[in-house]
């Protein structure tokens, strides 16, 4: 069975690391979003199984771009 995980990160360092190696070796399509873009809401985003948010050097005191934090929160909130 192969599962979908959405990770969100920046376009500077996307990526998903070594978690990433795990989540595929368990059967995990990792699908990448960038930061930058504005991640989509999740309905639509397609069928998601996980959510991974990797680190950024961004602040959320001090956005580097808002209308992207905003989207990102967003789609944690809708995946809550």
């Amino acid at each position: 069975m192969s599962w979908s995980a959405l990770v969100v990160a920046n376009a500077s360092d996307a990526d998903a690391g070594f978690v990433g190696e795990r989540l595929e070796q368990r059967g995990y399509t990792l699908r990448t979003v960038l930061r930058e873009d504005g991640p989509p809401r999740l309905a639509e985003a397609g069928p998601v199984k996980l959510l991974l948010l990797l680190g950024s050097e961004w602040s959320v005191h001090a956005p580097v771009d808002p209308p992207a934090l905003a989207a990102e929160v967003a789609l944690v909130r809708d995946a809550v």
